[in-house]
């Protein structure tokens, strides 16, 4: 019986850190940089200021200007940000497939996307919220 009290324990103490990883998440995020890591000459510079939303309901909106606003469905799953059911809200800019990265919030509060913007350059995109 003690090791079922201790399995609950366990379990409760590992869904609170699942829930305050996510809620940490909650709320608008602007880019404050990208950094290419890679031998490619493309430069992203010019998408500061573009702002990623994560919602309460598992749902978000990334504003990269000019009418290019994708919206859909994430969740946490691991180290890793799932985004599902995407599209962006005006159908004649093109398409968004369902995508997932690598993520973590440093101590200094700044949240790191392994590839969210100029995915081909494998770089990082680095968050500040607002």
């Amino acid at each position: 019986m003690k090791y079922l009290g201790i399995l609950i324990i366990s379990f409760i103490q590992l869904t609170c850190i699942g829930q305050s990883t996510s809620s940490r998440l909650i709320g608008t995020w602007k880019i404050e940089k990208v950094v290419n890591n890679s031998s490619s000459s493309v430069n992203c510079e010019g998408v500061t200021g573009f702002k990623l939303t994560f919602n309460s309901d598992s749902t978000y909106t990334f504003d990269a200007g000019s009418g290019y606003i994708t919206a859909g469905k994430w969740k946490i799953e691991g180290n890793k940000i799932n985004f599902y059911n995407n599209k962006l809200l005006d159908p004649s800019k093109g398409s968004v497939g369902d995508h997932a990265y690598t993520y973590k919030i440093r101590s200094d509060g700044i949240l790191v996307i392994d590839e969210y913007m100029c995915s081909e350059l494998g770089g990082k995109t680095f968050y500040k919220k607002i």
